[in-house]
């Protein structure tokens, strides 16, 4: 049985504990941290109860939780907070500083799908790995294997983060199983689609349309950074004109301004239209790329409709421009760290899924290997 004695103004608590390396029970001290013999006396009980269920091997971290919490009673200190509950948990973690803007809004969309799915809140310890493959496994019916991807790593990383703060002793997502990856091909917009774009827009007199559709050619940004671009974004380096952008999908996280040399008259365009204006937008700049759509079907190109999952997806869209600047500057030659430089991809890996080759380039390329 444990006992007691005074040590300087402490008291400390002699008991046996089970060494699991030994395999054996020893004789130890430890100090009990009170100064009161009464609460030392509780505190060498609790330790003495969480060695026998440690040597019948029954201690969970439950009743050890609630052993710790019995000891900092007994010695006037805080308590440890509960195992927190899962969404609350992972609320805070959508609302982490630096987080950036576009990042927060997926995680919170993928928050919202899954309490939606769990019906109640529940709390961070209890999942298991099959409860997740079954989330998983739903997922996948309704949205495409990308996006699944995007919730699961969401999950694991809520989760990922309660292991390291030790309120779970594992990551229930860690094991799901997920599908490989199936990316739709984009396909980039040629020179000539463009310029027929541009004529039908110019006839329409749609001044917007045609700026946005030239700084979507001549930058490769995406639609919801072009749409912010006015007057005040132009300035010169040197006796270039320039563009400065900053990508809403870096916005919050410190991402850097881009800065993009254009040719004159674009930024002469720029300067007198004072930018594309509001194109009617709304949601964000979705129905913007809709309309985008319109125009290349009243322009005589086909936007390539396709059915994916339970949405359409044309292969052919204002962001075709974006894979249209990549696969140019490829075509010219450019070094990819340049590149990146100019589309502010996150990654060679990311940057390399919009560079397509055009079959010429790589007959001529062909050409050339069999001459040497």
């Amino acid at each position: 049985m444990a006992t007691v004695f005074l040590r300087g103004k402490v008291w400390f608590a002699k008991l046996r504990l089970w060494d699991a390396a030994a395999g054996a029970w020893v004789w130890v001290q430890r100090s009990t941290h009170c100064v009161d013999r009464q609460a030392a006396v509780m505190v060498a009980g609790v330790l003495e109860q969480g060695a026998g269920l440690a040597g019948a091997g029954s201690l969970d971290r439950v009743k050890a939780m609630g052993m710790v919490n019995d000891i900092l009673r007994f010695a006037g200190l805080p308590l440890l907070a509960g195992v927190p509950m899962t969404f609350a948990f992972a609320r805070e973690m959508c609302r982490a500083p630096g987080l950036a803007y576009k990042t927060a809004q997926k995680y919170a969309g993928a928050l919202d799908r899954f309490e939606r799915w769990a019906g109640k809140d529940r709390a961070l310890d209890g999942w298991t790995t099959g409860e997740m493959q079954a989330y998983y496994d739903g997922l996948r019916g309704e949205l495409s294997v990308t996006t699944c991807g995007h919730h699961l790593t969401f999950l694991r990383m809520v989760w990922g983060r309660a292991v390291k703060l030790g309120h779970v002793p594992m990551n229930p997502a860690a094991g799901v199983v997920s599908a490989p990856g199936v990316k739709l091909a984009r396909v980039p917009l040629s020179r000539g689609e463009v310029a027929a774009v541009l004529r039908v827009m110019r006839r329409a007199g749609e001044r917007g349309w045609v700026l946005l559709t030239l700084l979507g050619w001549h930058t490769g940004h995406r639609i919801v950074d072009l749409l912010g671009v006015g007057a005040g974004s132009l300035g010169v380096a040197g006796d270039v004109p320039v563009v400065r952008l900053q990508p809403e999908k870096r916005r919050g996280a410190g991402g850097r301004l881009v800065v993009l040399p254009v040719p004159g008259y674009l930024a002469g365009m720029v300067r007198r239209w004072g930018g594309c204006g509001p194109m009617g937008r709304k949601n964000g700049s979705g129905n913007v790329s809709n309309d985008f759509v319109e125009w290349l079907r009243r322009a005589g190109v086909d936007p390539l409709r396709v059915q994916h999952k339970a949405r359409v997806v044309h292969l052919k869209s204002f962001h075709s421009l974006r894979h249209s600047m990549a696969s140019r500057l490829a075509a010219a030659g450019v070094h990819g760290e340049v590149a990146r430089l100019v589309t502010d991809h996150s990654s060679p890996v990311v940057h390399r899924g919009y560079v397509h080759a055009e079959i010429e380039a790589l007959a001529g390329a062909l050409r050339a290997v069999r001459r040497v």
